[in-house]
This record gives structure tokens, C-alpha cells and sequence, in this order.
């Protein structure tokens, strides 16, 4: 047997944190998972459709909705996550799935799977948790979705999914339905299956370059505003700079938590300058993305303002389990929308403010940080 490295031996310890966690809840519904195994056909509405990374469709019975989830604690969404069942690998083009996908509200539906349903649960520091799940031998709607007349003209049409997204955006069409939609191939000149994981991402950066396509030409804000959020376990700070639109990310990792195997805590950062950028944010991935388009679509929107744009998100230890890179687009929507707690009108202030509101210390960020470190002719005059 190979001797196991060090990277084994962490990823062990979290996997224990992550199991003695869900515990108690797991005694709990050990009877009731006992009696998932002998499912073979279910029927509830549902609208959530997902793709594999195989590009096999895969719909979910259960309240997997971003604006359900928001509702639970961090605890309540991991055992919803636990207790979906998953209906898998149902072919690469569905028109079952398609139409569930561009439904507006959840439909009844009932499904025949292959195989009695398998009660497992699979936990891991970089996917989603998952649940009982098997594969789905059939599907039926019982009831008609509820598809918007301007998606189905333009699922119809022979235009690029990009001009699509853009035309639904600008008439406030949920993100989430943009993505789902996307994901399954309703748009383009070409239909084609995209992963959910990277459709999420795909539409954040598309409809955030849109937002800064327009805020490029609106006047600056006056002065420095911070805002704060936090739950689930992260906390997000937003500093907003009256400067010129650029826009950086920077995210805290505790010790043994996600992607950081490491004894200390990981501080990764990302930033593009007013141009853009056109190397994908490796060290975040989606995360980048997500809270790109929460900031510009608050400063494109509805501060009707150009800034350049600080996040932090620090993550707590307690964050064992990834719920979601939908919680760091509604946690950054959520700082944004409760106003500024703090304003500032040199940089000099702003980073004494900045300072009452993280847990790690201000030079661990100015150390990384491209926009902390920039300075102006005015910074050296006050």
C-alpha cells in the first residue's frame, strides 16, 4: 500500500470535521435513508436541471432554488443538498429536460429510474455535497411548463447565445434562469450542452462585462464607501474607490479548508485593470466571477456610478463544506444592498475603517493587494 502524503492526511482530517458535523443529523434519518433504496420512480415538481462535466443531463427533487436556499441556515442547506434526489445521466439532449429548464415555475413531474435509488452521500472540500441520487430511466411532465414567449422566440432563433443572455438580462430576467437555460443549450446558433459549473461562470463574466461595458462612461463616485455582509460562514467586504473602474478580488482561506492544505491561512488575489482581463481566474474560479457581476451590476444599475472595486471574502473555519458559489454572489449582493457602513474621503481613512471590519490583519492584504498598494498625487497630500 502507498505510504500516504501529507496533502491524503489533510484531506482526511477535513473529511472527519465535515462527517462529525453531519452526525447527528445522519442518526436522524437513518431509517428514512434506509427507505430511499427501495425508490424506483418518484413524482414532484421540480425546474432544477443540471449538467455533468460527461454532459449528461440530471434533474433534482428537491428545493435547490437559489431563492429557497438563501431562506435556510448553513446547516439546513447542506441536508437539503443531502436529501435531493438526484435523477442522472438522462442522454445528452432531452426535450423533457429543456422544457424544464426554460419553466418559469417548477412543474410536476415523475420520473422512472434504471435502478433502485442509491442512498449515498458523497462529501468533499471542492464539490457541492451530494445525496440519494440514480440513474433516470424516464421522464414525463404532467403538467405545461410555464416558458415565457420571448424565450421560446429566441430559443428558436438563429442568434448567439450570447446576444441572447444579453437581450433577457435587459429585461431582468433572474441570473440563475440565464444560466440554467444556458447550461442546457436553449440559445445559439448551434445547440450545444454546457456544464452547469462552468455555464454559472460563463454567464456571470458575459453579463458582468456588459455592466462595465456601461458604467465606463458614467461619472466616478464622490468618495470611499465600505460595505459588509456576512453569513454562512463567510464574511464580504466591499471598498468602492472614486477612481476608474478596475475591479479586484481577494479571498482568506483558513488552515485545512477548501483548496488550502496548508498550516496557515491562504490569501489569494485577483485583479484586472480597467481593460479587463483575459487569463481565467485560476486561484478563485467561479468565485471571481460571480462577485465581478454582483459589483458591476449594483455600480451599472443602480448606483448609476463608476468606482474601482476591493472585495474580501474571508472564510470562517467553520465553513467545512462548499454550499455553493451562489452564496458569494448573494452574500456580495447583500453587503451592497444594505448601504454603505462606512464612507471615507482620503485613502488613508478608508484603510483605517477597512481595518475595524476584517479578521485577518490589514498588511496581509496590502502585502497582495495591487489596488491597496497603488497610490495617487492626492494620496501623498493628505
Amino acid at each position: 500500500m502507498p505510504k500516504a502524503t501529507r496533502e491524503d492526511r489533510l484531506h482526511k482530517a477535513w473529511l472527519n470535521n465535515a462527517r462529525t458535523l453531519l452526525y447527528q443529523y445522519f442518526r436522524q434519518r437513518a431509517a428514512q435513508l434506509r427507505a430511499v433504496e427501495e425508490v424506483k420512480e418518484v413524482e414532484a415538481p421540480t425546474r432544477e436541471v443540471f449538467v455533468s462535466a460527461g454532459l449528461n443531463s440530471a434533474v433534482a427533487f428537491g428545493s435547490l432554488a437559489v431563492e429557497e436556499l438563501k431562506k435556510k441556515s448553513y446547516l439546513g442547506i447542506i441536508k437539503e443538498r443531502l436529501t435531493t434526489l438526484f435523477g442522472m445521466n438522462y442522454g445528452y439532449f432531452s426535450e423533457e429536460v429543456k422544457e424544464l429548464a426554460m419553466s418559469t415555475k417548477p412543474v410536476e413531474t415523475g420520473a422512472v429510474f434504471s435502478r433502485a435509488v442509491k442512498a449515498a452521500v458523497d462529501l468533499s472540500p471542492y464539490t457541492l455535497p451530494f445525496g440519494p441520487r440514480a440513474p433516470l430511466k424516464s421522464l414525463q411532465l404532467f403538467d405545461n411548463p410555464k416558458i415565457p414567449r420571448k424565450v421560446d422566440s429566441l430559443a428558436n432563433e438563429r442568434i448567439k447565445a450570447r446576444v441572447a443572455l444579453y437581450e433577457l438580462y435587459d429585461r431582468a430576467y433572474d441570473p440563475y434562469y440565464l444560466q440554467r437555460t444556458f447550461s442546457v443549450g436553449i440559445f445559439g446558433v448551434e445547440k450545444r450542452l454546457v456544464p452547469t459549473r462552468q455555464a454559472i461562470t460563463a454567464v456571470d463574466s458575459l453579463l458582468a462585462n456588459k455592466n462595465v461595458d456601461m458604467l465606463r462612461d458614467l461619472p466616478t463616485l464622490d468618495e470611499y464607501e465600505l460595505y459588509y455582509y456576512e453569513h454562512l460562514h463567510n464574511r464580504y467586504i466591499c471598498v468602492l474607490l472614486p477612481e476608474a473602474w478596475q475591479f479586484e478580488n481577494i479571498e482568506s482561506w483558513p488552515p485545512k479548508r477548501g483548496c488550502n492544505t496548508s498550516n496557515h491561512y491562504r490569501v489569494s488575489v485577483e485583479w484586472e485593470p480597467n481593460k479587463g482581463r483575459w487569463q481565467y481566474a485560476e486561484s478563485q474560479a467561479g468565485a471571481y466571477y460571480a462577485v465581478k457581476f454582483a459589483v458591476s451590476e449594483f455600480l451599472a444599475k443602480q448606483r448609476r456610478r463608476q468606482a474601482a472595486a476591493l472585495c474580501i471574502r474571508e472564510i470562517s473555519p467553520d465553513y467545512a463544506v462548499p454550499v455553493g458559489v451562489w452564496q458569494v454572489r448573494e452574500g456580495v449582493r447583500e453587503a451592497l444592498k444594505k448601504g454603505a457602513v462606512a464612507k471615507a474621503d482620503s485613502k488613508q481613512a478608508m484603510l483605517k475603517q477597512l481595518e475595524r471590519l476584517i479578521e485577518l490583519p490589514l498588511k496581509a492584504y496590502i502585502k497582495k493587494s495591487v489596488i491597496l498598494k497603488q497610490r495617487k498625487l492626492t494620496d501623498w497630500l493628505t
